[in-house]
């Protein structure tokens, strides 16, 4: 072995008074910032799920119409999922908010349940839309 192949090097161990205790806890807004904060995100993820609901009949009747590859039946059809898309990943966006904030809570050990309930619901409904994209896809592929 070479003498740069050697690993050389000191080790201190930590000390009372070093402790890890000293850092700072990650921030959590205080609860009137965060319930209002979490019921916005709620907000915003049920009303792009009630859009999602409301384009779904659409397309729906689109993707079962879908003719082959290239059609302008199936040109319309994906023209409808982009859509459902669309609203799909406005729920998820609050989602990756909400997973933020629960990860933060989790972290510092000072989870609300607000944060996890709200969690859940978005969770939910994302789900419910992954569902129906799923169904209309495999359709529209034929």
């Amino acid at each position: 072995m070479r003498d740069a192949e050697r690993v050389t090097g000191t080790f201190s161990p930590v000390t009372d008074s070093e402790s890890t205790d000293s850092m700072p806890a990650p921030e959590i807004p205080g609860d009137a910032t965060l319930s209002a904060r979490i019921d916005g995100l709620l907000d915003a993820a049920k009303a792009a799920h009630t859009r999602f609901m409301d384009a779904a009949p659409r397309a729906q009747r689109l993707a079962s119409a879908a003719g082959g590859i290239g059609s302008d039946s199936w040109a319309s059809a994906q023209v409808a999922l982009a859509d459902l898309e669309s609203q799909r990943s406005q729920a998820a966006i609050a989602l990756s908010t909400l997973d933020e904030i629960h990860v933060e809570g989790v972290t510092a050990n000072a989870l609300p349940g607000i944060v996890s309930e709200a969690r859940d619901t978005v969770i939910s409904l994302v789900g419910e839309e992954d569902a129906l994209l799923s169904q209309l896809r495999a359709k529209v592929r034929g």
